[in-house]
Parts: structure tokens; sequence; C-alpha cells
């Protein structure tokens, strides 16, 4: 059978266009699939962060208000709070008088929750009111 050529041997030439439309189309579907499981990640992310805004300015808030407490208490405090935990998060509280003046005080409350940091800050001038010393606010600010 020297010089005969089989059928098998031979390249098909039939039906790869229909291949190649069928490869593209499970390319393309995948690829949207996998967009679609992609973007439904991200929202799910950006709502976690958005949670975790809100709690850590809600816990900052949380320390800003005992630290308010403790001045109205004892108006010379000036001590702070250390990083304490709270509600899932944790809160700093830092004071400083400014302009050197021990009249005018800047409260600062850092609130942090699942990696996420807000601050309040709050600005109070003593004043003197019924014989007593008070603390009055002045601004406040959210960073």
């Amino acid at each position: 059978m020297a010089g005969t050529t089989r059928d098998s041997e031979e390249v098909p030439t039939r039906g790869t266009a229909g291949g190649f439309l069928l490869q593209a189309i499970i390319i393309a579907v995948t690829l949207l699939a996998a967009s679609g499981v992609v973007l439904t990640l991200v929202r799910i992310h950006q709502r976690s962060q958005e949670s975790h805004r809100r709690k850590a300015l809600q816990i900052s808030e949380d320390g800003l208000m005992l630290a308010l407490d403790s001045l109205s208490k004892a108006p010379s405090w000036r001590s702070g709070i250390a990083r304490t935990g709270h509600e899932g998060g944790s809160y700093e509280v830092r004071l400083r008088e400014l302009a050197g003046s021990p009249l005018k005080l800047e409260v600062t409350a850092e609130g942090e929750n699942g990696g996420v940091r807000r601050s309040q800050q709050c600005v109070l001038v003593l004043a003197a009111e019924g014989g007593d010393s008070v603390w009055m606010q002045a601004g406040m600010e959210e960073q």
C-alpha cells in the first residue's frame, strides 16, 4: 500500500469554526461570572468598611462623652484615657491645653473598630458659673 494516503491521516477541516465559537462563548461566560463574583466581593467589603466606620465613630463619641463627664466632675483632670476596649473596638482620649492657657482645652477621642479609626475633637473653654468652674463647648469637629 505504498503511495496511498489514508483518510484517517488527513487534517479535519469541518467543524473548527463551530468549536472556536463555543470556546469563545465559554470564555465570555466565565469572564462575566468572574466579574460578577469580584463585584459582589467588593460590595460586601465596602459595606463592611462602612459598618466599621460608623461603629468607630460611635465608639469615639462614647470615649468623648466619658472624658466630658470626667471633666465635669474634676475640671482640672488632664490625664486622658489610655486605649480601652469597648463594644468590639477601642477608644483613646487625649487632652491638651490650647495656646498655653489652662482655660482652653482640646479633647480628642479616637475610636477604632475593625481596623478603621475615627476621631472626634472638642474644644472647651473654662467658665465660672454660680461660683463653680464649668467647661463649656466652644467647638466640635469630626475627623
